[in-house]
């Protein structure tokens, strides 16, 4: 699909205002102000025919993983949104996601059109050691992603996540994960090997030995399991 690179805010919004573009890539090296993001995003509220939007390498941070998912919402089309090479972190990620799935208003109703979304190289790493209410029981990973049931590919590669949490297996559409470059340290290293092979090959092993721990969690857990471990 072929499309023009913006290389400045001004150029980017008018293809926003546009109604033949269906992709909107910004170039890295565009000079990009907290405000022009606000601007961007309100505009973006009123955007009906944007398929992809690239926003790499622009420096953003935790605010607009917000304002993007506020924006992107209720979007009638949009279905790639790729932010690699930002500083979302854990915090961006999270508040990115909690507003996607979102649905304060009573005719709204969470996103279910992204299928992909890219954060690669983006700082997420454990959130803090305090249990905040940003990352309550969940520090390590920002688990509100995993409520984006609509997604079918997620790139985390080039990030700092040391657990990745085994609710992954139960995203219903997911069919590609990307974690290498990642310092997992809950997988074992044979399952890693595999899938650090990429999106598409490493990820049905992945899957397939993360419902098999959630299996065992579940035995585990249930008064039958708890019985039968008892040591007489």
């Amino acid at each position: 699909m072929k499309h023009p690179v913006c290389k400045t805010y001004e150029e980017a919004m008018e293809v926003v205002r546009s109604t033949e573009h269906e992709v909107l890539e910004m170039h890295s090296h565009c000079l990009f102000t907290l405000n022009n993001m606000t601007s961007l995003c309100n505009r973006l509220k009123t955007n009906r025919n944007l398929v992809i939007l690239i926003l790499g390498g622009l420096g953003l941070g935790s605010s607009a993983g917000k304002e993007l998912g506020v924006a992107l919402r209720t979007h009638p089309v949009l279905q790639e949104l790729h932010l690699h090479n930002n500083k979302l972190g854990y915090e961006g990620v999270q508040l990115l996601s909690e507003a996607l799935i979102s649905s304060k208003e009573v005719n709204e109703a969470p996103n279910r059109l992204l299928k992909v979304l890219v954060l690669r190289n983006n700082d997420i790493g454990r959130h803090c050691s305090s249990m905040c209410n940003l990352c309550r029981f969940a520090p390590d990973f920002p688990c509100a992603l995993l409520q984006v049931t609509c997604l079918q590919v997620i790139d985390l590669n080039a990030n700092r996540i040391e657990v990745l949490p085994l609710q992954l297996s139960l995203m219903p559409n997911l069919l590609a994960l990307d974690v290498r470059g990642n310092p997992i340290a809950n997988v074992p290293m044979d399952v890693m090997l595999t899938a650090r092979k990429g999106h598409q090959a490493g990820w049905p092993s992945l899957k397939e030995w993360m419902k098999e721990e959630l299996q065992k969690e579940a035995s585990s857990s249930s008064p039958a399991g708890s019985i039968l471990s008892m040591d007489y």
